[in-house]
């Protein structure tokens, strides 16, 4: 994805500016030689011819401030600026001049437009009155602002795409289960809704009815059996039998009738939520 400020390097490379001229006054020969092999764009025998140069006289600011132009060509912004640096130590003032405005553009052209406002405004310091370096600094603002705009429309994007994707998660369906799995978890649900409506005032008043209920019940078989006339000690344990299966017939009798009891209040206080897929 292209830059939002990519037009902005482009207008700062279409703007004629002699500060980006090699110097070759006041130098031996070398000097020029290494200028035409820049000029060339044979960078790396120009880099060349100008480090034997600077081996020579470490201290001259052209030829630091050629090389860092020379850098900066080959893409090596750190040696650029350092070499930039340099020339602007010198006692050269065209050197110093011009190594501040070149260091601007290659900050420029990398898009670090904070260390480009800086490199123009300490060169309209002391050149106040050059309009190149009066464009390039708006330039410059320009690009920092809409580089900061797009980084914080970014930063939005990215939060807005991790809450959908939290969203989703939250909302995806579970994996089926086996089926003895799922059994197990719906049994354990409903016993839990039980104990939960047994402990409300509601459920108690149930279970007081309940055990109201069962005695009478069973008293009303034990009235029938005392009724009936005596019988064989088979034919009573017989009754007997009958009378414990009436019994546990009513109390699972009843034990259904609460638990679907349950489930109609549970479905009236909880609707069904439709699924989405």
């Amino acid at each position: 994805m292209r830059p939002r400020w990519a037009g902005l390097c482009l207008l700062l490379l279409m703007i004629p500016v002699s500060a980006q001229d090699l110097l070759d006054r006041q130098t031996p020969l070398q000097n020029n030689e290494a200028n035409r092999l820049y000029e060339q764009g044979k960078y790396e025998e120009a880099l060349q011819k100008y480090q034997e140069l600077y081996e020579q006289n470490p201290y001259d600011p052209v030829v630091a401030y050629n090389l860092g132009n020379t850098y900066a060509k080959m893409g090596e912004a750190e040696k650029a600026d350092e070499f930039y640096n340099k020339a602007m130590r010198g006692a050269d003032d065209e050197a110093q001049k011009r190594a501040r405005f070149n260091k601007g553009n290659m900050h420029m052209r990398g898009e670090q437009f904070e260390d480009a406002i800086k490199s123009y405004v300490d060169y309209l310091r002391r050149n106040p009155d050059d309009i190149d370096a009066k464009r390039n600094l708006e330039l410059a603002l320009r690009g920092l602002k809409q580089q900061q705009q797009q980084q914080q429309q970014q930063q939005q994007e990215n939060q807005e795409q991790q809450q959908q994707q939290t969203d989703q998660s939250e909302q995806a369906p579970q994996p089926n289960l086996p089926h003895q799995e799922q059994e197990q978890q719906e049994k354990a649900k409903q016993e839990k809704g039980q104990q939960i409506e047994e402990n409300t005032p509601q459920g108690q008043q149930q279970g007081m009815e309940d055990e109201d209920k069962l005695p009478d019940e069973a008293r009303k078989l034990e009235e029938e059996d005392e009724s009936r006339p005596d019988r064989p000690e088979d034919q009573k344990e017989k009754d007997i039998d009958e009378w414990k299966d009436q019994i546990f017939e009513a109390l699972a009798e009843q034990e259904k009738q609460q638990q679907k009891d349950y489930q109609k209040r549970k479905i009236g206080k909880h609707p069904p939520k439709a699924k989405d897929w």
